[in-house]
């Protein structure tokens, strides 16, 4: 296994424990005080700890070198890992907003503030902490695993942010005139958060849908490939065009066809082979595998 490969399983070893941790104590907490939103939070955590762990052994998978059951390699890996852990994380957001709808017509639930403010406080500098130091770890890394980790860790802070503004604006009402609705902060903290969380799965779902259908990759990574294409103007005799351009995973696959005019005639490939080369070259400067497809017709 590569050094990064062994560091991007390390990472995706130590969110696992980290989000066990988490799971354990908001669950606990979240039964004990009866609160709907703690105990989303610490399921939520728990079932990234399993999508951690089906990470780990994605990374192992697509590390693996090529042989004749996967000849292109196993990149293809990665979008199928990302599709489950996004449809996991859109159900638990569904079954949270269904939660939280029965709860509201029970009437709402009161809470001990105290305890879930500290909770709250723990849970919210946690979760950003640790999205902090896996952003700066994992910095150049081409891995749509860490990065689908790291959005996690960050959707869970930002959840525990809200749990935990959710839970000022409890303790302000229960000493107010209006405690009667202190109940119901719970439960409609937990439908806003539902709510708006549901938008990152289903952005990682289709992402993750377009590598599988090999459809044309975004704007800005296209521009970067041409980029890299066109930086031998002027340096070869041999000028490529990009056609088309398509990301799986970590990996770009490169349609190029030979740019007619802009080559000079009577070439013999080894020129082409030279030009590939150095182009190769440019290419690996982006956090990418690239793969090469050079039509000569």
């Amino acid at each position: 296994m590569s050094n990064s490969a062994n560091k991007e399983r390390s990472l995706l070893i130590l969110s696992a424990w980290l989000a066990a941790f988490f799971a354990i104590m908001s669950i606990v907490f979240g039964l004990m005080l009866g609160s709907l939103v703690i105990a989303f939070d610490g399921f939520y955590s728990l079932v990234s700890v399993a999508l951690t762990l089906l990470s780990v052994l994605a990374v192992r998978i697509v590390d693996a070198p090529r042989d004749h059951v996967f000849p292109f390699g196993r990149a293809i890996i990665e979008p199928l890992v990302l599709i489950v852990k996004g449809s996991v994380i859109f159900l638990l957001c569904g079954y949270a907003f269904y939660g939280a709808i029965v709860s509201l017509f029970d009437g709402g639930r009161i809470i001990d503030v105290n305890i879930s403010l500290l909770i709250g406080v723990i849970n919210t500098v946690g979760c950003f902490v640790i999205f902090t130091y896996l952003t700066r770890a994992a910095k150049g890394s081409d891995s749509s695993l860490l990065q689908a980790e790291n959005a996690q860790w960050k959707m869970d802070g930002y959840l525990s942010l809200a749990v935990l503004i959710g839970f000022v604006i409890s303790a302000l009402l229960q000493s107010s005139p209006f405690a009667d609705w202190a109940r119901y902060a719970d439960p409609v903290m937990m439908l806003l958060v539902s709510c708006y969380f549901l938008r990152m799965p289903i952005d990682m779902v289709s992402q993750a849908v377009r590598e599988i259908l090999h459809m044309k990759a975004d704007e800005s990574l296209e521009q970067q490939v041409d980029k890299c294409v066109h930086s031998l103007d002027g340096k070869s005799p041999v000028q490529f065009r990009l056609a088309g351009l398509t990301k799986v995973g970590r990996e770009l696959h490169i349609q190029l066809e030979l740019d007619n005019q802009k080559t000079q005639p009577g070439l013999q490939l080894q020129h082409i082979q030279m030009a590939q080369l150095a182009l190769e070259k440019e290419l690996n400067r982006l956090p990418f595998r690239a793969q090469l497809n050079l039509a000569l017709t």
